[in-house]
């Protein structure tokens, strides 16, 4: 909480682990902080997504090798 605060705005990769999406849609949605997800593979889609008040971008590396479904941020 020391990055954001009320009327903040973050964008984040779609594909997290539950409990940082959790993090981010339901927890900071309760100190009126707003999260847009977006599709990690394309890095435009983190750049379409910002907002004037955007604070903070969130994505996650993955061992693709242990989940290769999972999708990466480029």
């Amino acid at each position: 909480m020391t990055i954001l605060q009320q009327g903040d705005h973050v964008v984040a990769a779609g594909a997290l682990y539950g409990g940082s999406v959790s993090m981010l849609s339901v927890n900071l949605a309760k100190f009126g902080i707003t999260t847009s997800f977006v599709n990690a593979t394309k890095p435009e889609a983190f750049a379409a997504a910002i907002q004037p008040n955007t604070r903070a971008l969130f994505a996650a590396a993955f061992n693709l090798e242990a989940s290769p479904e999972a999708a990466v941020a480029e």
